[in-house]
């Protein structure tokens, strides 16, 4: 008997061709489907329709939303529908959240999606641009696509997986054999089409496209983006160091995870642990590293404790504006890193106006270590007027 109505509910799997207009979105569909819209539109052109749209027996949909975007962005007329009468008005509302949730248990086995990726590679270039577009910067590459990291190296990294360290809370203490050792006399920020002396030293911004102009034996690459972003580097670290690797990428700053001042004091020892963690990371696969200096005045017995003292270089980003209570703070947190590295001089990253705006207040004994670095958005400007000027 249930292999009969097994049997039965497959043989009533309809399919029917509806006026695009008349499958009616679900009001509170939960699925933000916005950035899928394209891919969707891109896969239903190439290969046509393979899955209906599934609406409920008064035609809201179960199933489908972005397939119904995607086919209203391609101009279709007709879309394929199948009606789930069979369902419960519980069902379906379960049936809503089990279809979209399902798909995320779902993993990828590396080595046998790299395999069909470079064969797709051979007959289908396209489709690694359409579908897997952060990866087809490394299609001029040999390596694998979704490589982790040198396998030579043995190394393998979760993202709450701990060094053993001595340091205060645990937090990861970096290598003094891969911290970035720099004899600096001028360094430019590299806005794309640069010409730098060999003289220079090379400041490379995250998101600056054409590297491959860059000598990365003189070059430190920095990472100040929003926290969403750092976040998926912490979480996905394994990735974005094939990235720098695949890049031949030898010196970074470590990443600047925010440490508002106005955090409680718990998410800033989060933040400073999860910028070490990469950081260790990145050293674990030949990367130097430049440490960042951040956090309030009351961190000052963490943001140290396992740091090597015996860099020469550190960096400090200050590419926000402050008040006047955190200026005063973030000077003194300058101040005791000068001290705590006591050979080092600091790069502070930042546009003219904020790095004048610290030189002036930090103290006549602290002024000769610090070295303006441009911002990506101020190298460009000055970029762009002297092209002006020029022609």
């Amino acid at each position: 008997m249930a292999e009969t109505s097994r049997n039965s509910q497959i043989k009533r799997f309809n399919v029917e061709l509806w006026d695009i207009s008349k499958p009616v979105p679900y009001s509170k569909n939960a699925r933000i489907n916005d950035k899928a819209i394209d891919p969707v539109a891109k896969s239903i052109k190439e290969y046509g329709w393979r899955q209906p749209i599934v609406v409920d027996k008064n035609g809201v949909i179960v199933i489908g939303h972005t397939r119904l975007l995607a086919a209203k962005k391609l101009g279709l007329n007709q879309v394929p529908v199948h009606i789930a009468d069979n369902l419960s008005d519980a069902k379906i509302k379960a049936l809503r959240i089990a279809d979209n949730k399902t798909s995320e248990y779902a993993l990828w086995n590396i080595d046998l999606l790299n395999e069909e990726l470079k064969e797709l590679k051979e007959i289908d270039l396209n489709f690694v641009t359409d579908f897997f577009p952060e990866k087809s910067l490394d299609l001029t590459t040999n390596l694998d696509f979704f490589e982790t990291v040198d396998k030579s190296k043995n190394l393998i990294i979760k993202p709450f997986e701990s060094f053993q360290s001595s340091a205060l809370y645990g937090l990861p203490e970096l290598r003094d054999d891969k911290m970035s050792d720099f004899d600096l006399s001028d360094v430019v920020t590299f806005s794309g089409d640069i010409n730098y002396t060999n003289t220079s030293f090379i400041h490379v911004p995250l998101g600056v496209a054409h590297v491959e102009k860059v000598d990365n034996s003189r070059a430190f690459y920095s990472f100040y983006a929003t926290d969403d972003r750092f976040e998926k580097i912490y979480m996905e670290n394994s990735a974005w160091l094939a990235r720098m690797i695949n890049r031949k990428i030898e010196n970074i700053v470590m990443p600047n995870f925010s440490m508002w001042f106005n955090w409680p004091q718990a998410l800033r020892i989060h933040s400073c642990y999860k910028a070490r963690f990469v950081a260790r990371c990145a050293q674990e696969v030949g990367i130097n590293v430049i440490p960042d200096i951040q956090g309030h005045t009351d961190d000052l017995h963490f943001i140290f404790s396992g740091m090597p003292k015996s860099c020469n270089v550190i960096a400090c980003q200050a590419q926000t504006d402050l008040p006047a209570d955190g200026m005063v703070i973030k000077l003194s947190v300058i101040r005791e890193a000068l001290k705590y590295y006591e050979n080092a001089n600091m790069l502070v990253i930042a546009d003219q106006k904020r790095y004048q705006q610290i030189y002036k207040n930090i103290g006549s004994e602290f002024q000769k270590k610090l070295i303006n670095v441009k911002t990506l958005r101020e190298a460009r400007r000055l970029r762009d007027r002297n092209k002006k000027q020029g022609g």
